[in-house]
């Protein structure tokens, strides 16, 4: 099917690695989708937990399956996904994340919209590993919108949620996820797509992640070092601010570690986010019916037929077939 503005193919990088438990749900809320001209990316950084077998489940011909054979990092396995992406539009779901139905139909529409835009992000949702909605984010700007437009003229933190964007393959030549940082690579990227460029948020909530599982106090002590290194490298052109932006980076540090020590971790975390609001719950509620039926579908659909399991030998075969990038 040829491609039109309006019917873009969304290039959808997901990186898995030992997420087989939660990758049924990222899969199957982008079979929820509402926009249905999508590719799935998804690059097995090295997994143990056999989340091919996932994969079978969903028999989709829109996923595709590569498997690493060893552990290489978050940012090489999104760079190895950009580089077999067909589509003109990028987006991520992450192995342990699910979006809502409507999320790539809303995005679409806007980035389609308007050609100045850089990058269309939209709120999240924290859960935690039993799918209670526990805060919301990403919806700093005025709430008298259903979606934000603004422009980064300076340099400064990026003003939006990285796991939700969608963009654009154009705005990205030359760009890369930098695979020295272990920890915050999305940070730099994100930086270097939007600064000086327009982007727009959705509001509401579109996409849900799962942090209590994965944050811990040596993971942001790690981010907050890569987003301070990340500014200095810009210092030819913003001598005085990236320094300033580094310093004040580097001096969260203590307030995170000091509230460790003194038992108020989990406290200085929730902060970073909202109470879910009653609106925010119906339709977290309606969103999460939605997926589960469509999983529930592919379980019931595979338990008279379990998926098959690929021989080494036919695996490595098609693995060596998807490297053959055009």
């Amino acid at each position: 099917m040829k491609n039109t503005p309006m019917n873009s193919l969304v290039s959808v990088l997901m990186p898995c690695y030992n997420a087989a438990s939660t990758l049924g749900m990222a899969l199957a809320s982008l079979q929820a989708q509402t926009y249905s001209n999508w590719e799935c990316i998804i690059v097995d950084d090295g997994s143990v937990d056999r989340p091919e077998e996932v994969v079978e489940r969903f028999s989709d011909s829109r996923i595709r399956y590569l498997r690493l054979d060893a552990n290489k990092g978050r940012s090489f396995a999104r760079n190895l996904s950009v580089s077999m992406a067909k589509g003109d539009l990028l987006t991520m779901v992450d192995a342990d994340d699910w979006i809502y139905p409507d999320k790539f139909e809303r995005q679409v529409e806007i980035l389609m919209a308007d050609q100045s835009l850089a990058v269309v992000s939209t709120g999240i949702g924290i859960v935690d590993s039993d799918q209670h909605l526990t805060g919301v984010r990403g919806q700093g700007h005025s709430t008298q919108v259903q979606v934000f437009y603004g422009k980064m003229t300076r340099l400064e933190a990026p003003p939006i949620a990285f796991a939700p964007s969608m963009y654009r393959v154009r705005d990205i030549e030359g760009r890369a996820f930098n695979v020295n940082y272990s920890v915050g690579g999305d940070f730099d990227y994100l930086l270097k797509l939007m600064l000086g460029r327009c982007y727009a948020v959705i509001q509401d909530v579109k996409y849900i992640y799962t942090e209590w599982d994965s944050i811990s106090l040596l993971k942001v002590l790690a981010a907050l070092g890569t987003v301070s290194r990340v500014f200095t490298e810009y210092n030819d052109n913003y001598p005085a601010r990236s320094r300033y932006l580094s310093l004040k980076t580097l001096l969260k540090v203590p307030v995170y570690w000091g509230a460790y020590r003194v038992g108020l971790w989990r406290t200085l975390v929730a902060k970073r986010s909202r109470l879910p609001k009653t609106e925010d719950m119906e339709k977290f509620s309606v969103a999460l019916d939605t997926v589960r039926a469509k999983m529930s579908q592919r379980i019931a659909r595979n338990t008279m037929s379990p998926p098959a399991v690929v021989p080494a030998v036919k695996l490595q075969k098609k693995l060596e077939n998807l490297l053959r990038i055009p």
